[in-house]
């Protein structure tokens, strides 16, 4: 089963370690969300807006991350492994433990 939440509006959402693996969440909203733990592996986020969230030992093993904003997120721990990042902003986010 596909989830389509482009355009989603989720600010401020708390999803701590759901399944978001194969969804689509081009242009989605998920500024300061509880995304720790959270599976975004193959998911589409790109020009998703992850600003200030906390991203936490999320796995966004071959997402397309492309445009993606993650200014001020907390990566700590995440896994990146074939991720397209074309574009990705990273800046002042914490990145300890941050796996390519």
């Amino acid at each position: 089963m596909e989830c389509d939440l482009n355009n989603a509006y989720l600010e401020e959402a708390k999803l701590r370690r759901a399944d978001l693996s194969g969804a689509n969440l081009y242009r989605a909203n998920l500024e300061y969300a509880d995304l720790r733990g959270v599976n975004f592996t193959g998911a589409n986020l790109s020009n998703a807006r992850l600003r200030g969230a906390d991203l936490r030992n999320a796995i966004f093993n071959g997402a397309i991350l492309q445009y993606t904003n993650f200014g001020d997120a907390d990566l700590s721990g995440a896994s990146f492994r074939d991720a397209e990042l074309r574009g990705a902003r990273f800046a002042n986010t914490k990145v300890d433990g941050i796996q390519f």
